[in-house]
């Protein structure tokens, strides 16, 4: 089973997507907070990041920037954000840019297009 874990300070859209995914055989490890959220990443395994950019506290800029290469190609942004620039930086680091808002089923596509984990 996948481990997506979503970072993402909104909790109207973690709580939807997440059961859907839960829905759809993947573990979904969910934070709000994005401190905690990355501490997580650094101590447990995962399979995919649903990550979002505008966090207080920690942005979402700042945990992919703490992530190697290799765990960003696993990582698939969420955001409102569609400056053209920063959805192109984006995409040349991370699987997928997704734009809220989004459905379970869109979110659902891009994970499965990332195929398994490699281990």
């Amino acid at each position: 089973m996948k481990r997506i874990v979503m970072i993402d300070d909104e909790p109207l859209v973690t709580k939807g997507l997440s059961r859907f995914l839960g829905r759809h055989g993947f573990e979904v490890v969910v934070f709000s907070d994005p401190v905690a959220g990355e501490q997580y990443l650094h101590q447990e395994p995962w399979d995919v990041l649903v990550l979002d950019l505008a966090m207080p506290g920690r942005t979402g800029h700042e945990i992919l920037a703490a992530l190697s290469d290799e765990q960003a190609k696993r990582v698939v942004v969420l955001s409102s954000t569609t400056t053209p620039s920063t959805i192109a930086q984006l995409q040349a680091r991370v699987a997928a840019y997704v734009k809220k808002p989004t459905t379970g089923s869109a979110l659902l596509g891009v994970i499965q297009t990332l195929g398994p984990v490699q281990k």
